[in-house]
């Protein structure tokens, strides 16, 4: 059974570095000359989330609050946290997280680099 929703989002930007947690990157930046984009940008992101996000019955779409990834140097979504779901409905989440591509990578002087995306995100019921 498939609920329809209503997603809402924003790209939220912090002006700092920080290390990365994670083998794939050496370096995760949060700021960069020229920030990562998802196929023709945030509208195609929108589009994607709302018709592929697929949530189980048990789980509820309202208690999602953000997704926070890192785009690694060839566009790749790596580091997925889904903020607000546990267990099942978290692991389901960011496995359809991971099915976003198409990415072009963030760069920092014109090189591409990791760089952190967070994504808060309110959903409600149509």
């Amino acid at each position: 059974m498939r609920t329809h929703l209503v997603l809402i989002f924003v790209i939220s930007i912090t002006f700092n570095r920080c290390a990365s947690q994670a083998s794939v990157c050496d370096t995760t930046y949060t700021v960069v000359d020229e920030m990562p984009m998802y196929k023709s940008g945030n509208s195609d992101l929108i589009r994607d989330i709302r018709e592929n996000f697929k949530f189980d019955k048990n789980c509820k779409p309202e208690e999602l609050r953000q997704l926070i990834w890192t785009i690694d140097e060839k566009g790749k979504v790596v580091n997925i946290d889904v903020v607000g779901l546990e267990g099942d409905c978290k692991n389901n989440i960011t496995k359809q997280a991971k099915l976003l591509t198409d990415w072009r990578a963030g760069k920092l002087q014109g090189k591409p680099v990791c760089t952190k995306i967070t994504i808060p995100i309110h959903i409600r019921p149509d």
